[in-house]
């Protein structure tokens, strides 16, 4: 057994970076929570991501942007991609396939079907309530 996410997993990538075909086999996703390593000085300047999200992407990890405590630190989520994508970090395609890695990776997901498919049944089950209900109703 093996962890789903790796929180704060940046050493992964930094110090061992040997380690990555390891962590892409088991379909693990690093967390990655750009503004905490800058206010705790993991990191010295954010551009230090860059090699984080480019040997990820090359060994084919999955990486989450996460905003750690998002109450604590007063940062939101557009606004750690917007610090990504303009200090060129990411590009808008990484973006997407971060986004996409932090839904199948999210602790309440089902391994089994992808976000698009799920939000679909759920917006069609509200439907059929929503009919069965105007039904009742009279309406």
């Amino acid at each position: 057994p093996y962890l789903m996410r790796i929180g704060h997993g940046i050493q992964i990538p930094l110090k061992y970076p040997e380690l990555l075909p390891q962590v892409a086999a088991n379909q693990q996703c690093l967390e990655v929570c750009p503004s905490t390593y800058i206010k705790t000085g993991t990191l010295d300047d954010i551009t230090a991501l860059k090699v984080v999200f480019d040997r990820c992407f090359d060994a084919g990890v999955d990486v989450a942007i996460c905003t750690d405590n998002a109450g604590l630190h007063n940062v939101r989520l557009p606004f750690e991609y917007e610090n990504l994508l303009t200090c060129d970090i990411i590009s808008f395609e990484q973006l997407q396939a971060c986004q996409d890695a932090a839904f199948r990776h999210a602790f309440a997901w089902h391994y089994g079907q992808r976000p698009a498919t799920l939000l679909h049944e759920l917006l069609q089950d509200e439907r059929l309530v929503g009919d069965r209900l105007a039904t009742v109703a009279g309406r």
